[in-house]
């Protein structure tokens, strides 16, 4: 709520989070994209590059939660036990820098 000088509210906006910017950042490309194993790979690392600069915890969870989203939509629809491994693994990179950046977040 924006309020003037007086204290009375004058405007009422939604503000954007961290996780609603990341919701529309990924949903999209997940949805398009889960049928191709590279595409599910690509965007598990560049989610992993963007956790490289979170601040916080929900950041971090925000991060997580898309990378499993990713990866859970790319097993479903990838055919070859090839692509279910790099994707796997691919995850397990996420989650590691996820999951140090979320410790250091919270010990700083």
């Amino acid at each position: 709520m924006l309020r003037d000088r007086s204290g009375r509210v004058r405007i009422i906006r939604e503000t954007t989070t961290y996780a609603g910017l990341v919701d529309a950042a990924f949903h999209q490309i997940r949805q398009a994209g889960a049928g191709h194993p590279a595409v599910v790979i690509h965007l598990i690392e560049a989610i992993a590059r963007i956790a490289e600069h979170t601040r916080d915890a929900e950041q971090a969870g925000a991060l997580a939660r898309h990378a499993r989203m990713v990866a859970a939509a790319g097993l479903r629809n990838a055919e070859e036990a090839g692509d279910h491994r790099d994707i796997q693994r691919s995850l397990a990179r996420a989650e590691k820098v996820i999951a140090g950046r979320a410790a250091e977040s919270m010990a700083a």
